[in-house]
């Protein structure tokens, strides 16, 4: 479903995948990073979405998290930004350069 043609169902796919155990997710999450290439931005925000939902595998992805930063669309940077924020302050302190870049946009 995260191939299908309509942007509508995959986004619907990938909130649903958003629901499962953090175990069960992270056999997905790669599917789910996959589509913050999209060429629709709602799919990308979608993909974003999805991956907050589970914190446990915002760390894994964290770098894939930060390369929508430069997202042509600002929805999606700002989705980005939020899912960055959920990570545990150890965590997200390794990252704060980057935030701090965001403030010179």
């Amino acid at each position: 479903m995260l191939e299908d043609d309509n942007e509508y169902v995959i986004g619907e796919a990938m909130l649903t995948l958003g629901k499962l155990k953090p175990a069960t997710f992270a056999k997905y999450a790669a599917n789910v990073v996959a589509n913050f290439g999209h060429p629709d931005w709602e799919v990308r925000e979608d993909a974003l979405r999805t991956l907050g939902r589970q914190p446990a595998s915002i760390a894994k992805y964290a770098v894939d998290v930060l390369a929508k930063f430069g997202d042509q669309d600002s929805g999606v940077r700002k989705t980005a930004v939020q899912t960055l924020g959920k990570l545990d302050l150890a965590t997200l302190a390794q990252h704060a350069d980057a935030l701090a870049r965001m403030l010179d946009d």
